[in-house]
């Protein structure tokens, strides 16, 4: 009977587990692609869609890419390394999309992709270092939950990438101000 009872118990969890995962999912999906939608009212596209809406596919695609295995091998060693990949496959969207090569659109992704470097590198060193992440200890064995993680950094990459693929991809052709000039140089 107890073995029983603590069977039910676990699939009761795992079904929450599911049914928030899910929720999350889609709410994540629904910001992401909500977000990505007004910032492409000026946007150029690629495949035939607008550059922020392909930047946000793609970091949700090297997320679900890079969970699978992680989830597999109950492992977050290579969460920090994945979130790098977003950000850095997500410039690569914009670039692509980019009408021009120009000042105006390569240096806000020349600095996004200097400072996720910077992040990428301290953060996926930290993680060698301690072999783990304690943040993870708790969920990784539950891959509904583990799951949520991985969504939630796609949606991180996505959002706070957002102005610079705005920046990049924008239809019309710019130039710096001296303002902007001085900004970039702080």
């Amino acid at each position: 009977l107890a073995h029983d009872t603590r069977r039910l118990s676990e699939h009761q969890t795992s079904m929450r587990d599911l049914l928030r995962a899910i929720v999350v999912l889609s709410v994540t999906l629904v910001v992401a692609a909500a977000t990505a939608w007004a910032a492409s009212a000026h946007s150029a596209t690629l495949l035939g869609l607008p550059a922020p809406l392909v930047a946000a596919a793609v970091a949700f695609a090297v997320n679900l890419a890079a969970f699978v295995p992680a989830a597999l091998l109950r492992t977050e060693r290579f969460y920090d390394a994945t979130g790098t990949l977003s950000f850095l496959a997500v410039l690569a969207v914009a670039l692509a999309a980019a009408p021009s090569w120009s000042l105006p659109r390569v240096l806000p992704a020349l600095l996004v992709a200097v400072w996720t470097l910077r992040l990428g590198s301290f953060l996926v060193a930290r993680i060698r270092r301690a072999s783990k992440d304690g943040r993870f200890d708790e969920i990784k064995g539950r891959p509904a939950r583990f799951f949520v993680a991985w969504a939630l950094q796609a949606l991180w990459a996505q959002l706070t990438s957002l102005p610079a693929v705005m920046l990049v991809s924008a239809r019309e052709e710019r130039t710096l101000s001296a303002i902007e000039l001085a900004g970039y140089a702080l």
